[in-house]
């Protein structure tokens, strides 16, 4: 059921990225709904064990995308790792600490893409920088109703089960 889900929240995006621009003036940047699930995994996983949910949507989002295969995965997976480790100090059910952390997680990832792109990609890279940022940044204010979206719907509840809902360590 976790594999549906992320194809869900892939296909949502693709559809989102063509629709965007003409439907809402979303020209720039539409929000980044994978990197708000793969911070989603995180902040539900039990263990570092679970977070190839994460890893598997950046692949499939890779072979979708012009990016050299690995590239989102390497995102995605370094976002779910940091929701992992910053869910010791934060809340999970407290909305603004998703907010927040999901701010610096979209900072994090966008640094990463630029460290990524300067290594991969031949010429300038910094508009690709400021697109992923601008991206992430949308997608903060979607991250309450993308977590209750999941917990409610139940895609990602098997693959991330055994933990107990207010359990911090």
């Amino acid at each position: 059921m976790a594999y549906l889900g992320i194809l869900v929240v892939i296909v949502l995006d693709a559809a989102l990225r063509v629709v965007a621009p003409d439907r809402f003036g979303l020209q720039w940047a539409p929000p980044d709904l994978p990197l708000i699930t793969a911070f989603y995994v995180g902040f539900r996983a039990k263990d570092t064990g679970q977070l190839g949910l994460a890893v598997v949507m950046g692949l499939l989002v890779d072979s979708f995308s012009a990016q050299p295969l690995g590239h989102f995965g390497f995102l995605y997976g370094s976002a779910a790792y940091f929701a992992l480790h910053l869910r010791r100090y934060v809340p999970t059910d407290a909305y603004i600490s998703h907010v927040v952390a999901l701010s610096f997680c979209a900072l994090l990832t966008a640094l990463l893409g630029l460290l990524l792109a300067a290594v991969t990609v031949p010429g300038p890279v910094g508009a690709g920088f400021v697109r992923a940022l601008v991206s992430g940044l949308c997608s903060v204010p979607l991250a309450p109703f993308i977590f209750g979206l999941w917990d409610k719907s139940g895609f990602f509840k098997r693959a991330l089960r055994g933990r107990r809902r207010y359990d911090f360590a």
